[in-house]
């Protein structure tokens, strides 16, 4: 669910005749920390229970409001899988409110902003947010390029953005991917565009993706070349 590893602290509370999610009821001691709770939130969503992980992340922000973690977490499952895009914008405000140095929230808002809201300069500020607080984050990178081209009309923006994705991790296909359409369509550059759609076919090859796989092979059948 995740694109980071987040780092939790460990912060205790008492929590004396609260309700407590599953994974805090079995403890004889009354003290449970963030960990255990998330954990118990997340292992409902996992089995496709997220009626009952929204329930449990309530709890948790109920005991621990101030968890910009516990924000996040609960805004991804209100937007990807209860389609709340409301409440998950609240969420993701939230948890910049508590924490406007978390770079996470920032992507997932832009994203929201960017599919959903129709807010095209929302979406960039907020991945480039992600930028300035986590200048080696590729996706941020990638879908800030792919954002540019798309909907901005920002040919060079997109490629220097694309050209930093693939800098920063060589392994990131759809960078190349997505380089390669914008240099077909947009930039008429056929061998830069065959360059990258061969890569991107070794790559997703490696990675196991056969539905992008097929994509760019389509587009080399459209240049006439060989994969």
């Amino acid at each position: 669910m995740f694109r980071h590893l987040l780092v939790l602290s460990l912060t205790m509370l008492s929590v004396n005749a609260l309700p407590l999610p599953v994974a805090a009821q079995s403890k004889s001691i009354r003290t449970v920390n963030l960990d255990d709770f998330l954990a118990s939130a997340d292992k409902k969503e996992d089995a496709g229970d997220y009626q009952g992980a929204l329930t449990e992340y309530n709890v948790v922000i109920g005991l621990f409001p101030r968890s910009d973690l516990a924000h996040i977490k609960r805004g991804i499952l209100k937007y990807e899988k209860l389609r709340d895009t409301s409440g998950a914008l609240t969420d993701y405000n939230r948890a910049i409110d508590l924490n406007p140095r978390n770079d996470v929230v920032y992507y997932h808002r832009g994203l929201l902003k960017e599919l959903e809201l129709n807010d095209a300069q929302g979406a960039l500020k907020d991945y480039s947010k992600v930028i300035e607080l986590n200048p080696k984050d590729d996706s941020a990178y990638t879908q800030r390029a792919s954002l540019r081209a798309a909907r901005l009309n920002d040919v060079a923006g997109a490629l220097a953005d694309y050209r930093s994705a693939i800098e920063l991790n060589p392994r990131n296909a759809v960078a190349y991917h997505q380089r390669g359409v914008l240099r077909a369509d947009k930039v008429i550059d056929r061998d830069g565009a065959i360059l990258d759609f061969r890569q991107a076919a070794s790559l997703y090859r490696e990675q196991d993706n056969p539905l992008n796989l097929q994509k760019v092979l389509e587009w080399l059948r459209r240049f006439k070349v060989s994969p």
